[in-house]
């Protein structure tokens, strides 16, 4: 009978390769989850968004639609993929679901 530290021994390699498999699809591919970023033209909205847009494909909301439109196409000429980009102000019942909407008409939530 196999000793369980030799069993997961045989496995574990394997589940890492899997892993690492997934990482790397997600990464390459649009099954990249779809990351709602509120705020995102402030401080931490940006950053936020250039740390996680190297994971995520970006869905970003804010109060100014002129600041929130320079700061997609910024990220955008850093790499990242911004799919939605609306502005509003989320104390409007309206506005959070119409975010939502949108981003999930771009593929699965994180």
């Amino acid at each position: 009978m196999p000793s369980w530290s030799r069993l997961s021994a045989a496995i574990e390699p394997a589940d890492h390769i899997c892993r690492a498999r997934r990482i790397w699809e997600d990464s390459v591919s649009d099954n990249r989850p779809v990351i709602l970023i509120t705020g995102a033209c402030g401080g931490m909205g940006q950053a936020c968004a250039r740390l996680l847009g190297h994971r995520y494909r970006l869905a970003l909301t804010d109060m100014d639609q002129a600041r929130l439109d320079i700061l997609a196409d910024t990220l955008a000429d850093e790499g990242h993929e911004v799919l939605v980009r609306i502005a509003g102000d989320m104390g409007d019942i309206t506005v959070p679901a119409t975010i939502v909407r949108a981003a999930r008409a771009e593929g699965r939530l994180a």
